[in-house]
């Protein structure tokens, strides 16, 4: 049974979503609640990680010494007991000292709403990985979408909530379509983030023709090839023999020239404007190519 604290402050819903520690001195007066850390259930596909890191190890020594001091944010659930919606790191840590309770703030929401909250008290956090923004990202606009919010407008208000702007916030809604195994590549930085993009229209199969090709090769996808293997796909060309063969393949290294100032200075005069250089540059160029195909 949950027990009431009397007289408790508590924190604004903006103080609820942050990951550090506040008081509840300066928030309006109202009642939490403690509840048993036994009775919490995570939120169904939460996405981010708890992780044991330096930061959890913070969390832990700071609820050690001063207790939980900014309730976790719950639902009751129809099977019993309590689901997490804001806290899981904070439950973790009392978990990990022992503690039988913890101060909580229970809410009824339904599934949308709770969804919502969870992604905002979280998405703001400097660490999370690609694949954690890009579930959270994904879950956010389909309770929206829910709710009869239209797509684009739905981007729209997603940016408003975050430090992303709505073009990255759609790309990493795209990178929610890859499989597991190529976001685990994404987040070490085995597989780019402009080539996931990219990558995020394939469907099950090819992904993991990809997958199974990646693993076996020494050197990283390029921007090229992810787009080549993109148009066989959305032409039907692509299968797994295409995919090991690309990624078989060294990459065209690029053309660079590079003129010197030294250079430059043998024909035109040191008050020549570097536009006009440029264009004079050119002008000869487009003349060469026309003489020798002559």
């Amino acid at each position: 049974m949950s027990k009431p604290i009397m007289n408790v402050k508590l924190p604004k819903v903006d103080d609820l979503f942050t990951t550090g520690v506040s008081s509840y001195e300066t928030v309006p007066e109202g009642q939490v609640q403690l509840i048993s850390v036994a009775e919490l259930h995570p939120f169904p596909n939460h996405p981010f990680l708890v992780k044991d890191d330096a930061k959890m190890e913070e969390t832990i020594e700071s609820i050690r010494n001063k207790g939980v001091l900014v309730p976790i944010l719950v639902r009751t659930r129809a099977q019993g007991g309590y689901e997490l919606i804001s806290g899981h790191r904070r439950t973790y840590a009392c978990r990990k000292l022992g503690l039988k309770t913890i101060p909580a703030l229970i809410r009824e929401m339904d599934d949308d709403e709770a969804t919502i909250v969870m992604v905002d008290a979280n998405i703001q956090r400097e660490t999370l990985l690609p694949s954690e923004k890009a579930k959270a990202y994904a879950m956010k606009f389909a309770a929206m979408k829910h709710q009869g919010q239209g797509g684009g407008y739905t981007v729209a208000a997603m940016e408003k909530e975050s430090t992303d702007n709505a073009k990255t916030i759609q790309r990493y809604i795209s990178l929610s379509k890859l499989n597991d195994d190529l976001l685990r590549m994404i987040d070490r930085g085995t597989l780019g983030l402009s080539q996931g993009y990219t990558l995020a229209t394939l469907d099950t199969e090819e992904q993991k023709w990809l997958c199974d090709a990646l693993r076996g090769s020494e050197t990283k996808l390029t921007a090229s090839q992810a787009e080549s293997i993109r148009k066989q796909s959305r032409s039907g060309q692509l299968t797994q023999e295409s995919v090991s063969e690309m990624l078989s393949q060294e990459p065209t290294p690029k053309r660079r020239v590079v003129l010197t100032e030294s250079t430059l200075q043998k024909y035109f005069a040191d008050s020549v404007d570097p536009r006009y250089m440029e264009l004079v540059i050119l002008e000869l160029l487009r003349q060469w190519k026309e003489q020798s195909h002559e």
